[in-house]
């Protein structure tokens, strides 16, 4: 794709290709600010467009997969359960067949807290149902340097870089 150029009422933005980087830029006083500002609001308004496109596009495809999966959903379980039957009336747990293998595994136990107050007053600390898990606290730790100006064993305190933001209207 070639060089592009976008013009603003003061300045044109002369663009290089899409393969070479961007140029860093040199804006010098308000009235080159303010042609930035139109150009990004432009290249932003581009973007949300492209996004909004390929969001109806995403949609329009997930749509025609739930369509074809439906039908080869309910052939895969017609022919699913006909197996099941088939093995069940073997009386065997595996059944090995040329084009493949047809096994009734057993179902496991498992649990399922459902009202954690009553197992918690259940244990009172006496079965061990419940544990502990220790984890770092970490506002009350900033709120410890803060306070002490002392960095606890163990800890690095991570200052955040400034950032910029610009908003366009």
């Amino acid at each position: 794709m070639g060089a592009l150029t976008l013009q603003t009422e003061s300045i044109d933005f002369d663009y290089p290709n899409d393969s070479e980087d961007m140029p860093l830029v040199s804006v010098s006083d308000s009235s080159q600010a303010e042609a930035h500002l139109k150009a990004l609001d432009y290249w932003r308004y581009e973007a949300e467009q492209i996004n909004e496109h390929a969001e109806k596009q995403i949609e329009r495809a997930k749509q025609w997969r739930e369509g074809q999966l439906s039908t080869i959903n309910k052939r895969i379980n017609y022919h699913e359960s006909g197996l099941i039957a088939f093995l069940q009336t073997q009386g065997k747990k595996t059944v090995k067949l040329i084009n493949g293998t047809i096994k009734r595994i057993a179902g496991r136990d498992r649990v399922e807290v459902n009202d954690f107050d009553a197992l918690l007053a259940y244990d009172q600390g006496k079965c061990g149902l419940i544990r502990t898990k220790q984890e770092p606290d970490k506002k009350a730790i900033m709120d410890h340097i803060k306070a002490s100006g002392e960095l606890p064993n163990g800890v690095d305190l991570v200052t955040g870089e400034d950032s910029f933001k610009v908003e366009t209207l």
